[in-house]
Order: structure tokens, then C-alpha cells, then sequence
């Protein structure tokens, strides 16, 4: 009998450690890989595929190509997803209200549902009306002209389906998807002699020869509830000119207004090498205290002075909860002058450098209520996202590390679902909805992204939705 072979596959190599690891580590990618394939067919890659060759193309005669351009012109046009200022981009918020009748009525027939015409909301891209499945109950149905919008949904949907059994906690926070399908508008007439972009169908019996119909993408979803005030405030922080019960506010300023988000913003805002050296030159003096409690900090060369700025936050958030219900925003922006002042008097005990000690000041009293209020609300988009992109980098500041329970926990929900390559974006306070339970749902989709890692896109235009009017979906 041959002994038995130390080398690798081909008897080569040894096989070592290392690619064992590498091997396991490369099958687990792929199981996770044909999950992936499993719930989102059309976005797992498939390295094995060859790419078609774009220089083989088939030869049409002429006839052929006439009678595809008739064909083409008896179908329902998509329109073309155009910038917001386009003079040429056409939304189904162009239709006049007759139009939109009759294509609600067409949906309500090929669904069987009934739909109620007076619109819950609108935005640029869409308008959303309530409606009741016979099957379901109450639901959403969103009319819209972009395909792009659709492609998101459909990609959720997808998602959600799959998820349902896999990880029923990430996909929870995506909405219920009943029904996605186009239909065929009636044939429009742009009308010239009105102000704007408008569209009638044309009155029944008439000829049109520049009349077209419109292919209209539908959407049918469970009815969610728009956020209860305290929810909203809870996870965007509160708004800053609506007044707030007592205990909503004393959740926010007992989460604000902490020696972790303020230690935890500095440290931001330094950077990593300028905190570093802030904490080298801490010189805590022979003042001898006793046993202190430790700090929610992470480096104990920073309680000498945190100890101080923690000695002062009772009184400070004492101060917000007096200050009256309305005036909360104005309250907040004084505290934050007092606690400038506070900071670099502090420091200035332990700290002798005064290059140091002067970029901490500037820190201290322009950028820190920005980065507090940040780490005091979800973001916007994943920060990694922001991070990735100078657009949304010089509009959105991330948090450094979120400060509040509500926040961080359905953050942590939402950062489940890149296990499963998506990726949220654009949830904020008019698109973050809840159902009657009280869960957390995610109802616009329309700038998540999509595809593995390396290699997400959103399934929407990002400058054109970072630009839109918020609307319900």
C-alpha cells in the first residue's frame, strides 16, 4: 500500500494550514454566495458566464426594421428617467386628475382591489393611494413612471420573500410587497397652452396621431402608520420647533448629553493622531482624589478632566428640561455655548500645549453640537456609504458612534441585511413608517444598494432622489 502523500491537490505543494484555512474559508463564501443567488437571482455574480460580445450583432432588413418601429410605437412607452429640471421629464404628477382616474380604475380591474381616490401623499417620483385587498386587508398602492423606482422594489421584494425564513428579524424592517406589475395608461395629450408639464387622455371618440400611452408601474404594499411623534423623536432626535412631553425629552438629553458622546465626538473630530496626542499631553497633577468610579470612556488618560465635564452635565440637562417645551432647540444651543467654555477651561488644568489646547477649542465650540446631534440620531445612509462618497460626504455628517437605545438598535437591524448584499440608504423621518405592532419599516427603498460586496449600486438615481421632495413611499 502507497504511504499516504504530504503534498497538496497534483502533488505539488504541502498542504498546509494556511490553505486549509483559505480552502474553508473560500466554501463558506461560496455557500453564502448561493444564498445570496437563492434570494436575488439577477444580482449574484456568476464568474463562470461569458460576457455576450457587443461587436456580434444580427442584420434587419428594412422591413423588419419598419415593422419593429410600428411595434414599438403601438406599445406602451416607457419614459426615460430624466434630471428633476429636465423641461422633457415627465411624471405621473403631470397627469391630470381624469387621467389618473381612469388609470386607477384599469389597476383596480386587473387587481381586483378597491383603491379610494383622494391620494394619502405624493413626491416627485409617485403618488400613493389607500386601498383594500379582499385577501389582505388595508394597503398602499403607488403609481409611478420610474423604472428605476420599481427596480428597487422588485429587488426587495425579492429579499423580504426570502428573508422571511432565514432571518425573519433583518427582513422585518422591509415592507410587505402584495403585487408589482405595469399597465398601460390610457393615450395621453401633452396640452402646450398650460403652465408646466400636463397631460390629459385624449376625450374618448377622438384621434390623436401624437397621443401615447404611458407604461405606468404599480405597487401594492401592506398599509403602514406614519411615526408616532415620541418614536420619531426617539430615533431622529426631536424636531427642532415641535414641543415635546417631558419624558420624550428627558430620554433624548439623558442620551445627549453624556461623557460618552461628547469623548466620542472629540475624538472624531480630532482625528485619531491629533486625539492621541491630546491624551499624551494630559498631565492629571498630584490632586489625589480617592476611589473614583471608572468613566464610559475608553482610555483612562482622559478622566481627569472627563470627570470634570461629567460633573457638570446634571446640571446642564436639568437646565433643557426646565427651559419651556417650546423653546427646547434655543435651550439646547445655549448649553452647548456653556459647555464650550466649560471644556477649554477644563482642559486648560491639564493640558499645556497650546497648539493642542487650540484646536480642541475650536472643536469644542463650532463642530461638537454638529457631531453630538449626529451620534444622537440614525443616519441618513450607512456610513459606510457616506464615507464612500463626496457627495454625501459634504452634506451629511455620520455619526461618530450612536448615542441612543432606539437608534442603535434598529441600526444594527438595518446593517443585518448586508450579510444578505443589500445595503440601506436614504431612511429618514418621512420614510421610516411603523405597523400597528409598533415595528420599525423602511417604506422607500429607492436608494438602498444592491449587488456583493465591492460592487453595490443603487437601483435608483442617487443626485435625483437626494434632491426630491420626501414623499410617502
Amino acid at each position: 500500500m502507497e504511504a499516504p502523500s504530504s503534498r497538496g491537490p497534483g502533488g505539488t505543494e504541502p498542504m498546509t494550514r494556511f490553505h486549509k484555512r483559505k480552502s474553508e474559508k473560500s466554501r463558506r463564501r461560496d455557500l453564502d454566495r448561493d444564498a445570496v443567488r437563492q434570494l436575488m437571482p439577477d444580482l449574484a455574480t456568476d464568474t463562470g458566464a461569458e460576457a455576450p460580445d457587443p461587436d456580434k450583432t444580427i442584420p434587419r432588413s428594412p422591413e423588419e426594421i419598419a415593422a419593429r418601429g410600428a411595434q414599438d410605437a403601438a406599445e406602451p412607452k416607457q419614459v426615460t428617467d430624466r434630471h428633476l429640471n429636465d423641461p422633457q421629464r415627465i411624471s405621473i404628477t403631470d397627469f391630470t386628475d381624469h387621467a389618473k382616474e381612469q388609470i386607477i380604475e384599469a389597476y383596480e380591474e386587473a387587481a381586483g382591489i378597491a383603491i379610494e381616490k383622494t391620494p394619502l401623499g405624493w413626491g416627485e417620483f409617485g403618488i400613493v393611494y389607500r386601498g383594500e385587498n379582499p385577501d389582505y386587508g388595508p394597503v398602499a398602492v403607488k403609481f409611478t413612471l420610474s423604472g428605476q423606482e420599481i427596480n428597487a422594489y422588485k429587488n426587495i421584494k425579492r429579499l423580504k420573500d426570502g428573508l422571511e425564513t432565514r432571518d425573519p428579524q433583518a427582513g422585518n424592517v422591509l415592507p410587505t410587497i402584495l403585487d408589482i406589475r405595469s399597465i398601460p395608461s390610457p393615450p395621453m395629450q401633452y396640452l402646450y397652452d398650460t403652465p408646466g408639464r400636463t397631460f390629459r387622455a385624449v376625450p374618448q371618440g377622438k384621434v390623436d396621431p401624437d397621443a401615447r400611452e404611458y407604461k405606468v408601474f404599480v405597487v401594492q404594499m401592506e398599509l403602514l402608520d406614519k411615526l408616532d411623534s415620541s418614536i420619531r423623536a426617539d430615533i431622529f432626535a426631536p424636531a427642532p420647533m415641535d414641543e415635546y412631553p417631558p419624558e420624550v425629552r428627558k430620554r433624548f438629553v439623558d442620551e445627549y448629553l453624556t461623557v460618552e458622546n461628547i469623548y466620542s465626538s472629540l475624538e472624531h473630530l480630532l482625528g485619531v493622531d491629533r486625539w492621541e496626542k491630546v491624551l499624551d499631553n494630559i498631565d492629571p497633577g498630584p490632586v489625589n482624589e480617592g476611589p473614583l468610579a471608572a468613566l464610559p470612556i475608553q482610555d483612562k488618560r482622559a478622566f481627569a478632566p472627563f470627570r470634570e465635564i461629567d460633573k457638570l452635565l446634571p446640571r446642564l440637562r436639568q437646565a433643557y428640561l426646565d427651559a419651556p417645551a417650546e423653546n427646547h432647540f434655543f435651550a439646547l444651543k445655549d448649553i452647548h455655548k456653556i459647555l464650550a467654555t466649560q471644556i477649554r477651561k477644563i482642559f486648560e488644568k491639564y493640558l499645556k500645549d497650546d497648539t493642542l489646547l487650540g484646536q480642541l477649542e475650536g472643536s469644542a465650540g463650532y463642530m461638537l453640537p454638529a457631531q453630538m446631534a449626529a451620534n444622537a440620531r440614525l443616519p441618513q445612509y450607512d456610513p459606510e456609504a457616506i464615507a464612500a462618497s463626496p457627495g454625501l460626504r459634504s452634506s451629511i455628517l455620520p455619526p461618530s458612534e450612536i448615542q441612543t437605545r432606539v437608534a442603535k438598535n434598529f441600526y444594527k437591524r438595518l446593517k443585518k441585511l448586508e450579510q444578505w448584499d443589500a445595503q440601506y440608504g436614504d431612511v429618514h423621518a418621512h420614510n421610516l413608517m411603523q405597523r400597528e405592532n409598533g415595528d420599525l419599516v423602511v417604506a422607500d427603498v429607492g436608494l438602498f444598494l444592491f449587488g456583493p460586496p465591492g460592487s453595490k449600486g443603487y437601483a435608483g438615481q442617487q443626485v435625483e432622489r437626494l434632491q426630491r421632495l420626501a414623499g410617502l413611499i
